[in-house]
């Protein structure tokens, strides 16, 4: 099988290839679902916008951060349409869960626990993503039937 995470090799992979790796990508995001992450963020209103955010905003440009800039509550809370009790206690369980560790600066630090469902979730999200344009493409591959009637 190819290597699927080396997207420089994009041109060898093969239909087998690719499907065989978005299937594991598939299955593996069944197994995510059962993580804190997804209780924590995905599963609230707003949350996986909340986290994005959090990603977004994250010092130094490492994937998956280490750890956001300050960040506000109120500010979150105004711009996801939330109130500020939602957004602390998203934090307090994500706290709970070891998922991250809030700063006396108001930044966040993410766990490695934290960190690495972070990556696990946004590769999940990729190959899901890939494996329904790969769909796409051969749906679109496909000829066209005439319509009934339409003879030239």
């Amino acid at each position: 099988m190819a290597d699927l995470t080396d997207i420089s090799q994009l041109h060898r992979w093969d239909r087998e290839d690719l499907d065989e790796g978005l299937h594991s990508a598939a299955t593996a995001h069944a197994d995510l679902l059962d993580k804190p992450l997804f209780n924590i963020f995905i599963n609230r209103h707003a949350g996986s916008r909340i986290l994005w955010r959090m990603v977004a905003d994250s010092e130094g440009g490492a994937f998956p951060p280490l750890r956001t800039r300050a960040l506000s509550a109120a500010a979150l809370a105004r711009s996801f349409r939330v109130s500020r009790i939602h957004i602390r206690r998203l934090l307090d369980e994500a706290e709970r869960q070891d998922f991250l560790r809030r700063e006396g600066d108001g930044c966040i630090r993410f766990s490695e626990a934290g960190r690495a469902a972070i990556g696990d979730h946004y590769a999940v999200q990729f190959a899901s993503l890939l494996r329904a344009a790969s769909r796409t493409v051969g749906a679109l591959a496909q000829p066209t039937p005439e319509p009934v009637g339409a003879s030239a």
